[in-house]
């Protein structure tokens, strides 16, 4: 009624959660980290001033600030997760070169853990999804000898379970368009904290495991 002559007499709650979540993240990642380091090595001193300058660079370089953000958006709804490694070549790109270190957000939809666990410190494994350009991962021996094996797949709307993904909210089906460029095949990327080991897994557009496959990779956790 306060603005306009025609507005209701009643009281009328208007729905301002989308804004509240925008605020609060902004709030809580206003710009990129800085960092200072510093050593009690006067020989050392110039080799930290410039890793220093590296990493105010870096940040900067591969958009923390807008990853960091997004997390925080996430976990205001669901859980932010941020996988946090050195790029191998599968994952690598301008951001994130080869054998640096780099930040991607995990969609709450492309992530998996132990859900019998009490707490989430005490999960026996976790993991998460992703995909790979099919010609990479035939050539990247990281994958093993079978990678010449691999066949592309292609896009779902649908998780194993049968719900819809979350990237598929809003958007307009058109019949008989391929969403990806190049074919692509999907991983997961399974860590055992009591093994100490990271397990590498074939699986399909919706995320079940190829089966009868080996694990197409066992690599020792270094972190």
């Amino acid at each position: 009624a306060h603005w306009s002559e025609d507005g209701s007499r009643k009281i009328m709650p208007v729905n301002v959660l989308a804004r509240y979540v925008q605020v609060v993240a902004r709030s809580l990642v206003p710009k990129n980290p800085r960092y200072m380091l510093s050593t009690f090595k006067k020989k050392l001193k110039p080799q930290v001033s410039m890793m220093e300058g590296w990493l105010k660079q870096k940040v900067e370089k591969m958009y923390l600030a807008e990853k960091l953000k997004r997390a925080a958006v996430d976990a205001q709804i669901t859980i932010g997760i941020l996988k946090v490694a050195l790029a191998n070549p599968a994952e690598a790109d301008y951001a994130n070169p080869v054998a640096e270190p780099f930040v991607e957000l995990i969609d709450f939809d492309d992530f998996a853990f132990d859900c019998g666990a009490k707490c989430f410190e005490d999960a026996s494994w976790m993991g998460h999804r992703y995909k790979v350009p099919l010609e990479v991962a035939k050539e990247f021996t990281y994958y093993g000898p079978d990678r010449k094996d691999f066949v592309a797949a292609g896009h779902s709307r649908y998780n194993a379970e049968g719900d819809e993904r979350i990237t598929e909210l809003g958007r307009v089906d058109h019949a008989g368009t391929e969403d990806d460029y190049e074919e692509m095949v999907w991983f997961w990327e399974i860590y055992i904290p009591r093994k100490q080991v990271v397990v590498t897994l074939q699986c399909d557009e919706s995320g079940r495991p190829v089966e009868g496959e080996e694990p197409v990779r066992v690599q020792k956790w270094i972190g």
